[in-house]
């Protein structure tokens, strides 16, 4: 037979002659030895912090994840400012108007208010989470002014009715637009709502707060689809 060493540390260790497989722990190192030679260790007391890290970081990403929208976005009940008080500082800041649109920008920072005066409209922008008037603009455009000026004169229900009315069978509803549209003689408030189930769309009558429609986003998917399927058919 003939002498085997085992190598731990850099040092060599002379070893009696092996006849059957042999463990051998030296110093914290598992040595494998089979027929005298060595062919496996491992480390006693081996760090895995790291894997545990790895998870908990992956863990952390994934409810980050959970967090946020399809699109993206944060969720959140709602913006700590309302649609109802975005057009009223709107309003506030510009004077003598009447507020035909409030909408919440994308990334739900700011509400977008647009008013008609006297003479032209006017844009308003401001924050969702403070309201502080972030920027205004001024339009003098004849045409637009006296065609939205029209319609918010035949309008009986003001933008807070609007949406206290669309919000009647969706307490738990956050609004994200409301939009006066129509003409003078059939005005109407579009107020778009963000649900658990998804986006809704209420139409309210402009003139006594009636419930005229309501419908799913996808609805109106739909409805854009079946509009191409039928100008294809005609083509």
């Amino acid at each position: 037979m003939r002498n085997t060493k085992c190598f731990v540390k850099g040092q060599a260790m002379a070893k009696s002659p092996f006849t059957r497989k042999t463990w051998a722990v030296i110093a914290g190192v598992g040595v494998l030895v089979v027929g005298g030679v060595a062919i496996g260790t491992a480390t006693a007391g081996e760090d895995s912090s790291g894997s545990d890290n790895d998870f908990k970081t992956a863990s952390a990403a994934e409810d980050s994840n959970d967090d946020r929208d399809t699109d993206g976005r944060k969720n959140s009940s709602a913006p700590k400012v309302s649609a109802g008080e975005a057009a009223s500082i709107a309003l506030d800041d510009v004077g003598e108007a009447v507020v035909t649109s409030v909408e919440l920008e994308s990334d739900g920072a700011y509400w977008d208010v647009d008013l008609t005066g006297p003479k032209q409209e006017h844009e308003v922008r401001v924050h969702s989470d403070n309201g502080k008037v972030a920027d205004r603009d001024s339009d003098d455009d004849s045409d637009d002014w006296k065609e939205d000026s029209a319609v918010a004169k035949a309008a009986s229900i003001n933008i807070d009715e609007a949406v206290s009315a669309a919000s009647s069978d969706l307490p738990n509803a956050s609004v994200t637009s409301v939009e006066l549209e129509g003409n003078p003689s059939n005005p109407k408030w579009e107020v778009e709502m963000r649900t658990d189930d998804g986006e809704t769309t209420v139409t309210v009558n402009a003139k006594d707060g009636s419930i005229l429609k309501q419908h799913d986003a996808d609805d109106d998917d739909d409805d854009d689809d079946d509009g191409d399927d039928d100008r294809n058919d005609d083509d």
